[in-house]
């Protein structure tokens, strides 16, 4: 083998351990996902038992389109989720309807099964249903 082959295989070899280091390093990154809207709305709804899009916009839910969320949590995932229309403060004091939206009694074990399974897809801890509002809805999103 001439001395230009063997170097050519030689750094083929060394590149494929450093992709090989990389890969398990990216392995470690892949496990810290954020929770996904749908999962930090979902988890919200059930903390707090209601929510309209005021407060969906706020730390640490941050959903911009609630009714979005809502809409696919509703059509692709089947949940039940009831409506309420309320009248809430708007621009310049002037008042507006919003609807609150909150998870019926009989869907709330779904919805904690569904966010089980995003949970454990993510490598997040799992939450402890029972304790719920021991800990501040803050820390179980950011929790992975």
């Amino acid at each position: 083998m001439t001395d230009k082959n063997k170097a050519t295989q030689q750094g083929g070899q060394s590149t494929n351990i450093k992709h090989t280091d990389c890969n398990r390093n990216n392995h470690k990154a892949a496990t810290t996902k954020p929770a996904t809207q749908l999962e930090r709305v979902l988890l919200a709804l059930l903390y707090e038992q209601s929510l309209n899009c005021q407060e969906a916009e706020k730390f640490p839910v941050k959903a911009r389109h609630l009714n979005s969320v809502i809409s696919e949590l509703a059509h692709y995932h089947g949940l039940e989720i009831h409506r309420e229309r309320e009248k809430a403060p708007g621009y310049h004091g002037e008042s507006c309807y919003l609807i609150r939206y909150s998870v019926y009694p009989h869907q709330q074990a779904k919805a904690r099964q569904l966010i089980d399974q995003w949970r454990a897809k993510r490598n997040a801890t799992q939450i402890a249903w029972l304790s719920l509002r021991a800990t501040s809805l803050e820390k179980l999103l950011r929790t992975a």
